[in-house]
């Protein structure tokens, strides 16, 4: 019998106010969704009443070569008490081709969650009568397995029993099972526990056993069986394959008079279920270096709690660790360019430097001829290179490392190296068309490449062809010759004179090229003899910069065309709306979703460096604090209300009502909107070190010692 007990966790303390998440009717319901992670590229993630909409939700889900090569292994649960008068009720909600069955969250009383490490969790707690069922589904810090807890609070005495099927899926995170002809499971079953062995590929392999106090006294009973035609209903908004059968291999069964406890431990790729089970208990628990539950303002503590999930560990094939950070969930790698950006809101503003460092060192580690990764492969195959703005922010994260710390030795380090190889190779031209022009202004690309933050491409067609100069990439590239000049990064020596003369002949070039006086505004693209006047943000990383290379009046002008026609409640249109390519909505076929990705869908992560531009051109004085404060507030009701519960999407509809679209969580979104409320809290010089960065883990506004 297996009968293993969880250490007491002091990370089960959620909200003490009155629960909202269950406010609406159900189509509100299935709106609501929920994440949690173990910092290995795992997660359990559905809705608020328990039933799956997405082919990503699951109760646990693997990252087999961490944080990539994920699968869906224990996609949900079917629930069912028995009271003693015999009456049988399921707790679970399913819909089947928009059918919904059972109808469970009729029962439901609460839904609460808890992101933060070292524990995190969901609870859900209905009432059948006079019991209640409170289920926990809990999963732990660089550990692959989970818990699902259930617990029986019988009013009255009787005889109580409660059943549990589990649902597996147990495969591709990205793909959907149908049942075959034939069973493609192997399973091993023993008194409370069943092994289940995928028999196409064995090192797909999930053991479920009863632990607790009530694991002796849990039975599981084989009773293969199927369900089908599980119905997703946001693959099916997204006109993607939206149905599913599941294979369930039996029943976890407990009953007796008085309270009752069924827990059940689920851990995958193991060979045996009472090694794995007995692995995954005594192995020592690996807990983050320092807690992300920060106090201080409620919004600053859900944004570091919402940060913390994207931090995780990269295994290499040699088996050595490092820490990256996932773009986005569910479905999302980790990407240079997203990381980068993400890193100062994540990282530095959380004061988290050596993990920054890490970070950082990780994508050092796979520079090739001067790029930076745009991205890991998802099967562990390797990088793929085809961006030339993960170089140019890699460099300004480096620079805000250094401050931050102190540490002038970076630049000699391996990152100064680094930072000295992106800006020879852009200067003596390297993949993809990236070379420094005589004017000293950075060309990248061809009419088939998407080098840029803009890249969307289908049938082979880039929707948003920038290749040529464009804005920020340019902005960017001036900073970081700039920068590595003053810092002789790498050891450049004699070098440093002749990149700060490139800097300063490509800042004289980019005000006249780039200012489209009539607009108001900057080019989004020049090349050769053609200027795009299309309305778009790229140019508010521009003026973000705090060497931004226009005059301060222009400054001022292109700032407010962005903020007439681009700003909305949840950040940035990525186009005008007066344009004639403007999408306002993000729906429809794949393609029709990517012609609408870049023109004029909302990017919350733009309203970092509008926002940044927007105080520093107004001197940081207090009434553009508090106007820049109400810009963030639907970004934050959003983040406590709608959508993923404790995180920002990706993106939004560029109209009215912004309907949130893409990843229900993203790291660049978190990071840059945790960044800019920061941004608008006044600082305190005495936390502060002569850099003007915090010293110590301390959240910006918040004074020392309330850390927990």
């Amino acid at each position: 019998m297996v009968q293993m007990s969880p250490n007491a966790s002091s990370s089960e303390q959620g909200p003490k106010q009155p629960c909202k998440h269950l406010q609406g009717d159900i189509a509100d319901l299935l709106e609501k969704e929920w994440l949690i992670t173990n910092g290995l590229g795992g997660y359990a993630s559905g809705t608020v009443i328990g039933c799956p909409t997405r082919r990503y939700h699951g109760t646990l889900v693997w990252s087999r070569m961490p944080p990539l090569q994920r699968f869906v292994m224990l996609s949900t649960m079917l629930e069912r008490l028995t009271t003693p008068d015999n009456q049988t009720m399921d707790l679970s909600t399913f819909e089947f081709n928009g059918a919904i069955y059972p109808q469970g969250y009729q029962l439901l009383q609460e839904f609460d969650y808890e992101t933060a490490p070292p524990e995190p969790w969901v609870r859900f707690t209905w009432m059948v009568g006079d019991t209640k069922i409170i289920k926990r589904i809990k999963l732990f810090h660089q550990e692959p397995h989970c818990t699902i807890t259930y617990e029986i609070l019988p009013g009255a005495s009787g005889v109580h029993r409660f059943m549990v099927k589990p649902m597996l899926a147990m495969r591709d995170l990205h793909y959907l099972r149908r049942k075959p002809n034939g069973c493609p499971f192997a399973l091993q079953t023993l008194p409370n526990a069943v092994h289940v062995q995928c028999m196409t590929d064995k090192s797909i392999s999930l053991a479920l056993a009863a632990t607790g106090p009530m694991a002796q006294q849990t039975q599981f009973g084989e009773a293969q069986d199927w369900w089908y035609n599980f119905l997703y209903r946001k693959e099916a908004e997204r006109q993607m394959d939206c149905g599913e059968d599941l294979y369930a291999p039996g029943w976890f069964t407990v009953q007796g008079e008085g309270p009752l406890v069924l827990q059940i431990t689920a851990v995958p790729g193991v060979e045996d279920v009472i090694d794995g089970v007995r692995r995954a208990w005594m192995a020592p628990r690996e807990q983050p270096t320092e807690s992300w539950r920060i106090s201080g303002p409620r919004e600053v503590k859900q944004l570091s709690r919402a940060a913390q999930q994207f931090l995780v560990e990269r295994k290499t094939t040699t088996g050595h660790s490092m820490q990256t950070i996932l773009a986005g969930y569910h479905w999302f790698g980790d990407w240079g360019r997203d990381t980068a950006i993400a890193i100062p809101g994540i990282l530095l503003s959380t004061g988290r430097f050596e993990e920054a460092r890490d970070v950082l060192s990780t994508f050092a580690d796979h520079q090739q001829n001067g790029l930076i990764p745009n991205v890991f492969d998802d099967r562990g195959s390797g990088c793929a290179y085809n961006s030339v703005d993960a170089s140019l922010w890699f460099v300004r994260v480096v620079e805000l490392l250094a401050e931050a710390t102190g540490d002038t030795a970076i630049w000699q380090g391996k990152l100064g190296k680094a930072v000295r190889q992106v800006i020879e190779s852009f200067i003596t031209g390297t993949n993809y068309d990236i070379r420094a022009q005589e004017s000293g202004l950075l060309w990248c690309g061809n009419p088939d490449t998407q080098l840029t933050w803009m890249d969307a491409k289908f049938n082979n067609r880039a929707i948003t062809p920038r290749h040529g100069l464009p804005v920020e990439i340019n902005a960017l590239w001036i900073h970081a010759l700039h920068v590595a000049a003053r810092h002789a990064a790498g050891g450049a020596g004699d070098k440093t004179n002749e990149w700060s003369v490139l800097a300063r002949k490509a800042r004289q070039h980019f005000a006249k090229l780039f200012w489209y006086e009539e607009g108001g505004y900057l080019y989004d693209v020049v090349r050769d003899n053609f200027f795009d006047a299309s309305l778009r943000p790229n140019q508010a990383i521009a003026l973000a910069l705090p060497d931004c290379p226009l005059p301060i009046e222009q400054q001022k002008r292109a700032l407010q065309a962005i903020q007439d026609k681009l700003l909305t409640p949840y950040g940035l249109r990525t186009l005008s709306p007066d344009h004639p390519d403007y999408r306002g909505r993000y729906e429809g076929s794949w393609g029709e979703r990517d012609e609408a990705y870049h023109q004029g869908t909302v990017w919350p992560w733009l309203i970092g460096p509008f926002l940044e531009a927007y105080l520093r051109l107004n001197d940081f004085n207090q009434a553009a604090r508090e106007q820049a404060r109400t810009w963030l507030d639907s970004l934050l009701h959003h983040l406590e209300c709608d959508a993923c519960l404790g995180s920002i999407n990706e993106i939004f509809d560029g109209d009215a009502p912004h309907k949130p679209r893409g990843c229900v969580a993203q790291a660049w979104s978190v990071s840059e909107t945790l960044r800019a409320l920061l941004l608008t809290i006044p600082q305190d010089p005495m936390q502060r070190n002569g850099n003007g960065h915090h010293a110590r883990r301390i959240i910006a506004g918040i004074a020392p010692g309330l850390l927990l």
